[in-house]
């Protein structure tokens, strides 16, 4: 959800995934999220991009999947998440009532 909710508040509401000699890349919204990860952190961002354009979230612009933009599915369904992705609170209680 965290590249969903950066790519609906990208301008023109684009992913942008491109691969080149110097490594991968994964940004909108003007936020780098591949730069200075770890393996294991680029995989889960990579996934998260191949999710969101299997769930219909997203669509590919190019042949080469290189550009995505936002679907109206995409939209909506950020939009009704979106009050729960930024939580300011330093910690969370989670209570089972039985």
């Amino acid at each position: 959800m965290e590249l969903l909710w950066n790519a609906i508040k990208d301008p023109r509401g684009e992913i942008l995934h491109s691969q080149t000699l110097s490594g991968e890349g994964i940004r909108a919204n003007g936020k780098h999220f591949l730069q200075d990860a770890d393996s294991r952190t680029c995989a889960e961002w990579i996934g998260a991009l191949r999710s969101l354009n299997d769930d219909g979230f997203v669509e590919p612009l190019s042949d080469d999947s290189n550009f995505f933009k936002v679907t109206v599915d995409g939209y909506a369904a950020a939009d009704q998440v979106e009050e729960f992705l930024r939580w300011s609170a330093p910690s969370v209680v989670l209570r089972a009532l039985t």
